[in-house]
């Protein structure tokens, strides 16, 4: 999948679904979340590394639904 962010940058990921957990996985950035609350929720948290190896919190997210 492609990326864009607020700066104008962009890159790729690969997004995988293992059972209820997505995964996306960039050279600097990866994230790991899931639905929850009837489909309703998506919650998960972004990691950001400098060197692929070392990955540090970068942030939580949460998207509620409206019905």
């Amino acid at each position: 999948m492609q990326h864009y962010d607020n700066l104008g940058n962009s890159g790729f990921m690969t997004a995988t679904l293992v059972g209820d957990l997505w995964t996306f996985t960039g050279e600097t950035l990866r994230f790991n979340g899931g639905f929850s609350e009837g489909n309703k929720v998506f919650l998960g948290i972004w990691e950001q590394s400098t060197d692929g190896k070392n990955w540090q919190h970068f942030m939580d997210i949460k998207l509620v639904r409206e019905d």
